[in-house]
């Protein structure tokens, strides 16, 4: 039973028909005009907007096509604003929808995509075997840049994180992503984005983002109680090191995860 249970994986859950992944999945046969979307870049000053839909048999990749405001017209009017579209890209895996401080990774000032896959449960026994052992199923996370060269992003991964989580997860998604507690934030204080995540119940996992991440966290705090949320999340100044507050049902847990580094 466990390949049934588990093929629905390929595709972002969206048991409630008003979610955001089910309007992201449906906005795939729109025009790109209403599909979701997000400034290209952090500042959110730039007038490219980037606009994304979920695509394919099992709407496992993520379709991408960049507005740009067209030249003024030579007669001068003002009152016709055309739109310019780019063709249209694909990316391996879902976008993890943008918060309201998408990440810059490499700090080159573009917004950069962060992107999640899953394997379709395949003929290895083994691995039905361990993951029904284990309750967890394995999931990649994929980073790619925005290159100014080319005028979009690279279309392979700059960089991957492999993990595995409880496969109950893939099945109620935070943010588009079945994954837990995702924040992306300068933890070591060299400026650039770093990620950090709960691959399992009781645990709180970062990855440094330097020359390459690494295949283990950089970090991680294993607490005796299953993580609720993270209660705070705060910064004095962009100089501070950023402090955790992670609550449990019955604990509050606080993390300076700079001191650790």
């Amino acid at each position: 039973m466990l390949p049934e249970t588990l093929a629905p994986l390929l595709a972002p859950p969206d048991s409630a028909s008003g979610s955001m992944t089910a309007q992201i999945r449906a906005a795939r046969i729109d025009a790109p005009s209403t599909w979701p979307q997000f400034n290209l870049t952090a500042d959110r000053r730039s007038k490219t907007t980037v606009h994304y839909a979920f695509t394919g048999p099992h709407a496992e990749n993520t379709a991408m096509r960049m507005s740009i405001p067209a030249a003024p017209s030579p007669t001068g009017n003002q009152q016709v604003k055309k739109i310019h579209f780019t063709s249209e890209r694909r990316y391996p895996g879902n976008l993890v929808f943008p918060s309201a401080a998408p990440p810059d990774f490499n700090r080159d000032g573009y917004v950069d995509l962060f992107l999640w896959k899953s394997p379709l449960p395949g003929a290895s026994i083994d691995s039905l075997i361990k993951s029904a052992e284990s309750g967890t199923w394995p999931i990649r996370f994929g980073i790619h840049l925005y290159s100014i060269k080319k005028g979009s992003y690279e279309g392979k991964a700059k960089q991957i994180i492999e993990s595995r989580i409880p496969i109950t997860w893939f099945f109620s998604p935070e943010k588009g992503a079945p994954i837990r507690n995702l924040l992306f934030e300068d933890f070591n204080r060299d400026g650039f984005k770093d990620i950090a995540f709960s691959p399992n119940q009781h645990t709180f996992s970062v990855w440094l983002y330097q020359e390459g991440i690494k295949t283990k966290p950089d970090y991680q705090a294993v607490l005796p109680q299953p993580i609720i949320e993270i209660a705070l999340h705060q910064k004095m100044d962009r100089t501070d090191p950023p402090t955790l507050v992670l609550r449990s049902e019955s604990s509050l847990y606080i993390l300076r995860v700079a001191d650790t580094l």
